[in-house]
């Protein structure tokens, strides 16, 4: 959108309230493209690629005026069905082949997802594992730091000492 104006009006308290209006409204018609979003609920994911395929111009009055007969109140009714989607990516030169890969690869990450949401209330015992772990390690773990060398060093002459009295 293209803005107009900004002015500033003084309103009773003294402060400024801004006001922003636009003059113009530019639609770009982008590439559709092959996508990998998970969210789709069956078929193959469709998305915008960065090719622009074509502008127009409007005044904002003719837009919105052109948008009204347009808009859905219902969510739903601006879902694509997955056959309309089929087609539109094999009318933009998708093969089949790539279509059935992308549906797998979706339904591969819905999985994953699912996985995911399943072992959430096994965290906070995988945390004590690791930490667990992680302090085992320092404990048993010797000859990496500094401290631990003149540490085995001490326990062996304190060994050889006791071994020989």
């Amino acid at each position: 959108m293209s803005a107009l104006s900004t002015t500033g009006t003084e309103m009773s308290s003294g402060s400024f309230r801004s006001q922003v209006g636009f003059r113009d409204v530019e639609v770009r018609h982008y590439e559709r493209c092959l996508s990998d979003n998970p969210s789709v609920q069956d078929g193959p994911p469709i998305g915008i690629g960065w090719e622009v395929h074509g502008e127009q111009k409007f005044s904002v009055d003719e837009f919105e005026g052109s948008r009204e007969l347009a808009r859905q109140p219902d969510i739903n009714l601006l879902m694509l069905p997955k056959t309309h989607r089929q087609e539109l990516l094999m009318s933009a030169g998708y093969s089949q082949k790539e279509i059935a890969q992308s549906v797998r690869g979706v339904i591969k990450a819905k999985n994953q997802r699912r996985q995911t949401v399943n072992n959430l209330d096994k965290i906070p015992l995988e945390e004590f594992m690791e930490n667990t772990k992680r302090s085992m390690k320092g404990v048993f773990c010797f000859g990496k730091s500094k401290e631990n060398k003149i540490f085995m060093s001490e326990a062996q002459k304190l060994h050889v000492t006791n071994a020989a009295a």
